[in-house]
């Protein structure tokens, strides 16, 4: 080595640069989990890291694919941006962990990577083979145009009943997903073995949907089931609507109207939307241990505003 040329030298440890480079680079990829630890609060944080790119998931907020911006230095280390949300982790790859420190909104936590993701498992979500059929159909409100499932139990007919359900507030789409659980899902299965069948949705500009979210008002939202009611008259002679959450209050609205023969309304508001943001608020605020005096100062502060 000592009688080379210093020219070579320098070759070979630029060549041994990028080679270490390109080797942390390469296993920096792939899902990392991390557990960010706040007032009390955990959250799991899963970066989808690829070479260019990534992605960030937070299941216990129901976030995915959130767009994440990648950089790396010669020495292992990499750093995470994340416009969306205002946040970034900065962290040196040490083989079979990243550590490094979590910022956001000026505000920085400790947190370690580690490679892979946690399995969800959801035992209750429906597997086939199904003993019903199902179809995709489409239904419009003014400009939006709805895509959803029918799911149709065996020797379906007119006199089959059957309902529309309806979603909470949100973007949904139509299994109501949320944390890898499906409920509508799985009510419609349970239904269709029962007998029943069910016509559950994308909500309007979400999923297969398009429609306006920004202006809709739950007007909007009664009236997007209505069309699926109406689309479902033309086949059955008893329609009736499930709804959860805010599509139980439409699910009361509907049966108000007289526009169903039958309705369910799981967690429907039976207050105004003001004395129900409220309510969860407090709930929210003192799940996370905050002193009733903090929780309701906060509270009376959101009722005068």
């Amino acid at each position: 080595m000592r009688d080379m040329p210093l020219f070579m030298r320098k070759i070979i440890a630029a060549l041994a640069v990028m080679l270490s480079f390109s080797f942390s680079a390469m296993s920096q990829t792939g899902a990392w989990t991390g557990r960010l630890k706040v007032s009390g609060v955990e959250l799991e944080l899963i970066f989808n890291i690829g070479e260019e790119s990534a992605t960030l998931d937070v299941p216990d907020q129901g976030a995915k694919e959130i767009p994440v911006e990648v950089s790396r230095d010669a020495v292992g280390g990499i750093t995470l941006n994340v416009p969306a949300i205002n946040a970034s982790f900065k962290g040196l790859w040490a083989g079979k962990m990243i550590a490094g420190t979590f910022t956001q909104h000026g505000m920085s936590f400790p947190m370690t990577l580690t490679p892979g993701a946690p399995v969800i498992r959801r035992p209750q979500t429906p597997v086939g083979p199904f003993p019903y059929a199902t179809e995709e159909v489409s239904f419009t409100n003014g400009d939006a145009v709805l895509k959803g499932t029918l799911t149709l139990p065996e020797n379906c007919g007119r006199k089959t009943p059957v309902l529309i359900m309806v979603t909470g507030s949100g973007l949904q789409n139509r299994d109501e997903e949320v944390f890898g659980h499906k409920p509508f899902a799985v009510i419609a299965d349970a239904f269709a073995r029962a007998g029943i069948a069910t016509l559950r949705y994308d909500d309007r500009g979400f999923g297969e949907s398009t429609g306006d979210v920004v202006f809709c008002t739950t007007e909007d939202l009664k009236n997007d089931a209505l069309s699926g009611i109406r689309l479902l008259r033309e086949r059955f002679d008893n329609v009736g609507v499930l709804g959860h959450s805010e599509g139980g209050t439409i699910a009361l609205m509907l049966a108000g109207e007289k526009q169903v023969d039958f309705a369910i309304s799981l967690a429907g508001m039976i207050v105004s939307g003001a004395e129900t943001l409220l309510a969860q608020n407090r709930q929210a605020c003192q799940a996370v241990g905050l002193p009733e005096s903090e929780v309701d100062a906060y509270c009376r502060l959101l009722s005068d505003t």
